[in-house]
């Protein structure tokens, strides 16, 4: 119930602001060059928070799982943009994907409330998260 509150917040809230941006969508879409760059990013992080976990450093655990989840929000919000800026059937397939990236972020965050415990979820959830980016 917990994960479900937490998502419809998440698209109450990115749908808000992107309804609010609508215009400037196509300006807003990430290059591929970008895109790509992003997720190389995100797998080099999901890697150092692998080693975190196992290390066993909460510090860096913390932090490394908090820089994921803004991560993913971004590409979340970028995926908006990319339907938006489609539009027609091709959006509403960007945007099915969206909710469903959106979806996987509503896990993480729910998984990293006690990062230390799930860091192994973590990394497995920010992993499946960047190979679908």
């Amino acid at each position: 119930m917990k994960q479900f509150i937490i998502a419809v917040a998440m698209l109450a809230f990115s749908g808000t602001a992107v309804f609010a941006q609508s215009e400037n969508a196509a300006k807003l879409v990430p290059s591929d060059a970008t895109l790509k760059a992003q997720k190389t990013e995100m797998l080099t992080l999901t890697n150092k928070l692998e080693n975190e976990v196992k290390a066993k450093k909460t510090d860096q655990v913390e932090a490394s799982s908090y820089k994921l989840l803004n991560m993913m929000r971004n590409h979340v919000a970028d995926t908006r943009y990319m339907a938006e800026a489609k539009g027609g059937p091709e959006g509403k397939v960007i945007m099915k994907r969206m909710l469903m990236l959106e979806q996987r972020v509503a896990a993480y965050m729910n998984i990293r409330q006690d990062a230390m415990k799930n860091g192994n979820e973590l990394v497995s959830q920010a992993r499946t998260f960047a190979n679908d980016y």
